[in-house]
């Protein structure tokens, strides 16, 4: 899977206020709401597959005892207005904001998708953060736009692609056998947590930023043109398959 693009702008405060300023349009206000968490839960049954879309907002993953999956999400909505107007009502924006769980016979497992508003003139920054709760042994693969990933806990087949934000890993166990795959399409970093015994295969490249692997002698890093770079390498042996690809941000491989 490759991350998609957002369907809509995201637009800063600071930007909109500048804009104001130059155009001579009114000043405009920023509002921030907060809507209330909700958890769903679906039966999930440990070595299944669970694929999550993110379009914006935080994504948590950490792994249960339990064989079901639970999503937590809370909406965010950031309205800019002008000055002389009304407060926005929030309503407007959370009721076009929904956490989609289903089932498609054309992708195995269990999908999680957020939704968000597109029919809005007003300028308005939405996201929705979610913490979701999966058994350890899954496979998981995550599409994220622009927001922060880290997953805890969970080992199995990886796939995570991110357009902008930051992938953070802790894997449980010492590596052996499964595969990690994590791209970074824009901007971000990316840091693997192993623990010690880990036997895995390194392939990772940044096109702008350093590889870090302090604790790993035996992965070969050299610089990829004058901002990159690029490194190889086998830990132990080799066995899982260890592979990042990050446009500009750092890449690290750490002992946990």
């Amino acid at each position: 899977m490759k991350a998609k693009r957002m369907p809509f702008s995201i637009l800063g405060a600071g930007a909109v206020l500048v804009l104001a300023g130059l155009t001579g349009c009114p000043l405009l206000f920023s509002h921030e709401f907060v809507g209330q968490p909700y958890t769903e839960t679906r039966d999930f049954a440990a070595g299944g597959q669970l694929n999550i879309e993110s379009l914006v907002g935080d994504v948590t993953v950490t792994a249960w005892e339990q064989n079901m999956v639970s999503i937590t999400y809370r909406k965010r909505v950031t309205v800019f207005y002008p000055s002389y107007s009304l407060t926005p009502d929030p309503s407007t924006y959370f009721d076009q904001m929904a956490v989609v769980i289903e089932t498609s016979a054309d992708t195995p497992g269990l999908s999680v998708r957020d939704v968000m508003p597109e029919t809005i003139d007003r300028a308005y920054n939405p996201s929705i953060a979610l913490d979701v709760k999966i058994p350890a042994h899954t496979i998981l693969n995550i599409v994220q736009n622009v927001g922060n990933v880290t997953v805890t806990g969970v080992h199995g087949a990886l796939d995570v692609q991110v357009n902008v934000g930051d992938l953070t890993l802790h894997h449980p166990k010492p590596l052996a056998d499964e595969s990690i795959k994590g791209a970074i399409a824009d901007v971000g970093d990316i840091k693997l947590y192993v623990p010690e015994g880990s036997a895995f295969d390194a392939d990772a490249a940044t096109q702008i930023g350093h590889v870090r692997a302090d604790d790993f002698w035996s992965i070969n890093i050299q610089q990829q043109g004058y901002t990159g770079a690029y490194a190889t390498g086998r830990v132990n042996g080799g066995g899982a398959d260890v592979t990042f690809d990050v446009n500009i941000g750092d890449i690290a491989f750490l002992r946990d």
